[in-house]
């Protein structure tokens, strides 16, 4: 069968402006049984979109007595309003903070720990929902910004945090926390929570079946920005000044005296010469 995803009563195109199409050939070895059909796509960012059902064609080929083989119909489903046929597509907006929820720059340490604030709508009441954040890199390259790659942990493997939810209303907002070594990265790199969320569905699909991402390594309300202690002692800069200031104050005060006591002089020493005279 070949079955293809529409949105209404609109075909979903591809970038071609060619319907998604997916088809299963198969040989029965039974008289009941199951097969999966797969469509493979990408919908842009700002996509209004919010389901997806799949309509299904079943079609057998048949050779007659001529030894002419034709395809003919068999069977249909086609119903937008099959629930069982539609996946419900998330909206995520996403920001990523220190551990109090405003911080958009974190310190170099050993451990730190960063959250991830997710923002969902068009969720599916009932539904139970898994929400996985990847921690990447980024950086500047020829003056652009460029991902790093992702971040890695002591062990090797990618710093992620994962939540499990049932959604209780079509909206509402779930946190995920991170714990990161940022002790060896460098003065104003970024890190940036790529995002995506899976609905478990009927649970044939492994890993559930994706309805939303978040993945923008230029996206500021996804980053945090790492900054390295200042290695001038700020501290002992505003002593010596102090310092300084107070210091010289008493010199200061001591050769304004002396002048006016030297005018003085002047002032009498001309005052005695002219009677004198």
């Amino acid at each position: 069968p070949d079955g293809k995803d529409v949105e209404k009563a609109t075909a979903l195109l591809d970038e071609n402006a060619k319907e998604i199409v997916g088809e299963t050939r198969f040989t029965p070895s039974e008289r009941n049984g199951e097969v999966e059909v797969h469509f493979t796509f990408t919908l842009p960012v700002d996509t209004d979109i919010t389901k997806l059902v799949a309509f299904e064609t079943f079609e057998q080929e048949i050779t007659d007595s001529e030894g002419k083989t034709k395809t003919v119909v068999i069977g249909r489903h086609e119903d937008l309003h099959d629930e069982a046929q539609t996946v419900s597509l998330m909206d995520i907006k996403t920001v990523l903070t220190g551990a109090d929820k405003k911080a958009k720059e974190v310190k170099a340490d050993s451990k730190v720990e960063l959250i991830d604030t997710v923002d969902y709508t068009n969720a599916v009441v009932g539904e139970e929902y898994t929400i996985t954040g990847e921690m990447h890199r980024k950086g500047m390259k020829d003056g652009k910004v460029v991902d790093l790659g992702v971040l890695m942990n002591a062990d090797g493997k990618p710093v992620t945090a994962t939540t499990t939810f049932v959604a209780k209303e079509t909206s509402g907002t779930v946190a995920l926390s991170f714990m990161v070594d940022t002790s060896k990265m460098k003065d104003g790199e970024g890190l940036v929570a790529f995002e995506k969320a899976t609905q478990k569905g009927d649970g044939k699909t492994e890993g559930g079946i994706v309805v939303a991402k978040h993945e923008d390594i230029t996206d500021a309300s996804q980053t945090v920005v790492v900054k390295k202690a200042s290695t001038t002692p700020n501290t002992v800069t505003d002593v010596t000044l102090e310092t300084a200031v107070h210091t010289f104050a008493v010199p200061v005060a001591t050769l304004l005296a002396l002048s006016m006591v030297g005018l003085s002089v002047l002032a009498l020493y001309r005052k005695r010469k002219e009677d004198a005279e």
